[in-house]
């Protein structure tokens, strides 16, 4: 411990291993923090070794973003890093784990903006086309990641922008490794929450059904419950009361019951989504009435991975 403490004796592999320590504990952002200026302060005493590189600043920007409103600071990091680095400090140059920090950050913001986070993913893009270093190149975690942000936000367009995002994955040369059923879940999640105009949430219902369909085509499966859950919350949200509901939604139902696909996710948002009329013909009465679920209804669900 008095080795740790005492600066003199570190270098910059040791700093980074103590912040990487305390980051990875409940509360130790304020460490982390601490460490960093003590880091700083070593370097301009004239500690060469000590000089805080990349895998720092990257430290540092995971353990800002575990606050509720760390993620203007984090950006701020992300901002000072890319203006050293095109001055010419190449020990600073952001890469892909900077950028997926950041957009990590984003999650937790009270109020998430789309337009940001596509923003950020420009920024990446263009340093990557100019620099060409394998380590900025954009891949489908942090698309995922930027998609759930997206999926998070309260932006009356992120529909559009979530579908821009998977349309830029579509485009990757590996796009069989990078596209996967929690892409689809978070494109169908930004629909479903969409809450704009009449022609933001039609459009956003547009994007849902044509990413049902491109589930099965591009991945060459079914999609599973929560996907079909997540649609079914979009017919709710975005269509009106109407014969023309109740049809998508009874036939995504059936879809539902005939792969053993319902679970309570399924089972709530076609109580929402669909007229009592609907519900009588296909439950043969109401949830509040504690119906029974026949179990091949139920018998290929599952809990998707986190990303």
């Amino acid at each position: 411990d008095k080795e740790h403490n005492d600066p003199l004796r570190a270098n910059n592999k040791s700093w980074v291993q103590i912040m990487k320590a305390f980051s990875s504990r409940p509360n130790g952002t304020e460490k982390v923090q601490s460490l960093f200026r003590e880091m700083i302060k070593t370097h301009r005493m004239g500690d060469e070794n000590c000089k805080p590189r990349t895998e720092a600043y990257n430290t540092l920007i995971r353990a800002l973003g575990q606050k509720r409103d760390g993620a203007e600071e984090a950006e701020a990091v992300l901002f000072d890093l890319i203006s050293r680095y095109r001055s010419g400090d190449e020990d600073v140059r952001p890469n892909g784990d900077t950028f997926r920090s950041v957009l990590t950050a984003q999650r937790r913001r009270k109020n998430i903006s789309g337009a940001k986070v596509e923003q950020l993913l420009q920024i990446q893009e263009g340093l990557y086309a100019t620099t060409k270093h394998d380590d900025l190149k954009l891949d489908g975690r942090l698309y995922n990641v930027a998609l759930y942000a997206i999926a998070r936000s309260r932006d009356p367009k992120k529909a559009v922008r979530a579908r821009r995002i998977v349309d830029k994955m579509r485009e990757l040369e590996d796009q069989d490794q990078q596209l996967t059923v929690r892409t689809y879940f978070n494109l169908l999640s930004a629909c479903a929450y969409t809450s704009g105009s009449p022609d933001d949430n039609l459009g956003a219902f547009q994007i849902a059904v044509d990413a049902l369909k491109e589930l099965r085509e591009t991945l060459n499966r079914e999609p599973d419950s929560s996907c079909f859950g997540m649609f079914l919350k979009a017919c709710a949200n975005l269509m009106p009361e109407s014969r023309k509901r109740d049809a998508v939604v009874e036939k995504v139902f059936r879809k539902c019951c005939s792969d053993g696909l319902v679970d309570d996710f399924v089972l709530s948002e076609f109580e929402r989504a669909s007229s009592q009329s609907l519900q009588l013909e296909l439950l043969g009465g109401f949830l509040d009435d504690d119906i029974r679920i026949p179990n091949e209804w139920t018998k290929n669900t599952y809990k998707m991975e986190e990303i």
